[in-house]
């Protein structure tokens, strides 16, 4: 059985998630991403990566990172028409 190791520097708290699901990939790992609110922490900065120490290749890891606060999403900007007039 080929083990991967998730301790101490090989993934760390407080790097961009897409940073660590990079990683997670990389040693063989099948990384999962949930966001919760950060609080004054970035968003998308790795909160914890669970579980921890010694577990075989193929494993599912839930990364849970900071999302952004509300009414800070990837929304469409609001519409606006352009100056719609009919140039009268």
């Amino acid at each position: 059985m080929v083990l991967a190791r998730l301790t101490g520097n090989s993934i760390c708290r407080c790097q961009q998630a897409d940073a660590v699901l990079g990683q997670l990939r990389h040693a063989g790992l099948r990384p999962r991403l949930t966001r919760v609110p950060g609080g004054h922490l970035r968003p998308g900065t790795v909160i914890s990566v669970q579980p921890a120490g010694q577990v075989p290749v193929g494993t599912a890891i839930t990364v849970t990172a900071a999302a952004a606060p509300p009414g800070h999403g990837h929304g469409n900007g609001g519409g606006g028409n352009g100056g719609g007039g009919n140039g009268d």
